[in-house]
């Protein structure tokens, strides 16, 4: 499979052959039914991609909880199906013992990697350090900008509009911009990137993609974005007015269930009381006092060091997409 340590075997039967790494199950494939893929999975992962995907259920005879089955005749995506094996690998390779662990070469994905560069950083935060680890840095680099440019191919999917874009368009520099700074620290401690149809130079509603350790920024930290940020007097004052001429279309799209459980809250700034010209008592006041209208999926470290981060990304992304459409073409009225 291509997977290192990983080994095949048939420990049960003649037809039914598994793959193992550390002597650990992470796939399975009935030779029987050999349109029939069963691969382990986060339990929340398993949910989602069962609601998304008519060919992924539940396994049989396996612990549904942390168990999928995949159809392989044709119906699921490629790329689905690959992230799936991998995501089952690295899970059930997280949870050997130490001792196997020791003897296995540093083979982890390589945000593993990524994440220990920006935990350094953080506390070396100058340019000798970073010069002196500047190929750590064009390797991880170029490998994160390989996994943007599948993110974006993938968005395109469902938003057209990024089929001109690509990884370098969207991704924004790791070096800070200090002029106007009192902190003159010169690297950034995350990677991060605003993906929409005009790149990172967006000037209407888009998402962002936020990388970094554990920390607290603007908004809360790691994590997907979407939504639109610092909007003019004159596009703010045209979005409350589409979103309260257009108040059920809008409450569909922030209530939808899915759309609820991955971005549940509005982030970014606000006004203490309704604007200007407004009923300060207005059904709708929560609305009206935002300044930008923005979600956040907050995502720690685990959730991008999953080779899997990709693909589930690009699922959570497109939960936002109603949101974003409505914002842009209140706009463009």
């Amino acid at each position: 499979m291509g997977l290192p340590h990983a080994e095949e075997a048939f420990p049960f039967d003649e037809n039914t052959l598994v793959f193992r790494i550390g002597g650990k199950m992470f796939a399975v494939l009935p030779l029987e039914k050999p349109n029939l893929l069963i691969v382990k999975c986060d339990p929340v992962i398993a949910l989602e991609l069962r609601e998304r995907y008519e060919g992924i259920d539940a396994a049989w005879h396996f612990n549904k909880k942390h168990w999928n089955q995949i159809d392989l005749s044709g119906h699921i995506p490629v790329d689905i199906i690959k992230s799936s094996i991998v995501h089952s690998y690295e899970l059930v390779k997280s949870k050997l013992p130490k001792q196997i662990e020791v003897i296995m070469p540093d083979n982890r994905y390589y945000t593993h990697r990524l994440f220990d560069f920006l935990h350094e950083i953080a506390v070396n935060n100058n340019r000798e350090w970073f010069h002196s680890h500047k190929d750590t840095y064009d390797e991880l680099r170029a490998l994160w900008l390989e996994d943007l440019d599948r993110l974006v191919t993938l968005m395109s999917q469902w938003e057209p509009g990024l089929m001109s874009q690509s990884a370098r368009s969207c991704a924004y520099r790791f070096y800070r911009d200090t002029r106007f700074s009192q902190d003159k620290s010169p690297y950034k401690t995350f990677f991060s990137a605003a993906i929409s149809p005009w790149g990172r130079k967006a000037h209407r509603a888009g998402y962002y993609l936020h990388m970094g350790i554990d920390e607290e920024n603007l908004w809360g930290g790691s994590g997907l974005y979407g939504g639109i940020w610092c909007p003019d007097s004159s596009m703010l004052r045209k979005l409350r007015h589409a979103i309260i001429d257009n108040i059920e279309e809008f409450e569909e799209i922030i209530n939808n269930p899915q759309f609820l459980r991955h971005f549940p809250a509005w982030i970014g700034d606000r006004l203490k009381k309704v604007p200007v010209g407004w009923d300060k008592n207005h059904p709708q006041a929560e609305l009206l006092k935002l300044k930008e209208y923005g979600r956040l999926c907050s995502c720690k470290e685990a959730f991008f060091r999953d080779p899997a981060w990709v693909e589930i990304t690009a699922e959570r992304f497109a939960l936002l997409k109603p949101l974003v459409d409505f914002i842009n073409y209140s706009l463009d009225e």
